[in-house]
């Protein structure tokens, strides 16, 4: 079997330009994450079980919390890339179908020109702001984060009309409950948690709680729970030989129904056929580079 790992990081607020190579390990963090590889050749990035290549022109928006890793690109290539936590982005004023897709998991592409020239300019200011402590100075980054998010046009998402309008911006007491409530999922997910819970840690009536909860994030509590289980299943699959019923249990569901209707749904396989594809690519990923 092919010797592989999944790395868990935390970024937080950042931003970088650097020369890069292809790594080995999988990785995956919290953080809504922009990059792209202004090169002359494309590179090529594994989002779970899928490869994509990504265009030079092209800039890609995604949430990090899939498992991904760069497996191909040209020898100490540049890459940007931005790292926005989960309940700052949740905070954009962004249209609804880029806020959904991207915390349903998709991988939304972009190409543009002109946009690209606006971000190259832009990326240097953006890694120096980020570096600071200073309230107002970051505040100002995650605006300009904003701004250009605001003139995203992804290829992949769902038209505007098929959603309901955006909704009001949150007060600052109801930014902090959200972000109460989103902490302690991500912490708890792999355990039984109820809605009850979940409002209590942010001083919330639970049908508040549920109200508020999607209002900003696009989808439900439970949904979120359960996209996180998911991830967390995807990287036993990956990492480890354990039963499907093992990992099923650690990642926090209940029943195996559950388990293989849920997995399913997000990734588009069954838990066996995703074990297979992404051994079967790890196993042939040296003839990529």
């Amino acid at each position: 079997m092919v010797s592989k790992s999944i790395v868990d990081l935390k970024f937080g607020l950042f931003c970088d330009v650097a020369r890069v190579r292809s790594y080995d390990d999988l990785h995956r963090h919290n953080e809504i994450e922009i990059i792209f590889f202004p090169n002359q050749n494309p590179a090529r990035v594994r989002f779970g079980a899928q490869i994509i290549e990504i265009q030079p022109e092209q800039t890609v928006l995604f949430w990090g919390a899939i498992p991904h890793q760069l497996v191909h690109i040209e020898d100490e290539s540049l890459q940007y890339w931005v790292a926005i936590p989960p309940e700052a982005f949740l905070c954009f004023d962004l249209p609804p179908s880029i806020m959904r897709d991207v915390m349903d998991g998709k991988v939304l592409i972009e190409s543009d020109p002109q946009l690209r020239m606006l971000d190259l300019a832009s990326y240097q200011i953006w890694k120096h702001e980020a570096t600071s402590v200073k309230t107002d100075v970051r505040q100002t980054l995650l605006m300009s984060i904003e701004a250009r998010l605001r003139r995203f046009r992804p290829m992949e998402a769902s038209a505007d009309s098929l959603l309901p309008p955006q909704p009001k911006a949150l007060s600052g007491k109801e930014r902090n409950a959200f972000k109460s409530m989103y902490d302690y999922i991500t912490l708890n997910f792999r355990n039984p948690i109820s809605v009850e819970e979940i409002a209590e840690t942010a001083g919330l009536h639970p049908n508040y709680a549920i109200s508020l909860f999607k209002e900003k994030c696009g989808i439900n509590i439970s949904a979120l729970i359960t996209m996180l289980r998911v991830y967390e299943a995807q990287r036993l699959i990956l990492t480890t030989n354990r039963k499907m019923v093992d990992i099923a249990m650690d990642a926090g569901f209940n029943t195996m129904s559950n388990f293989y209707k849920s997995f399913r749904k997000i990734t588009s396989k069954t838990p066996k056929d995703y074990r297979a594809v992404t051994h079967r690519s790890l196993e042939e990923r040296d003839q990529w580079r």
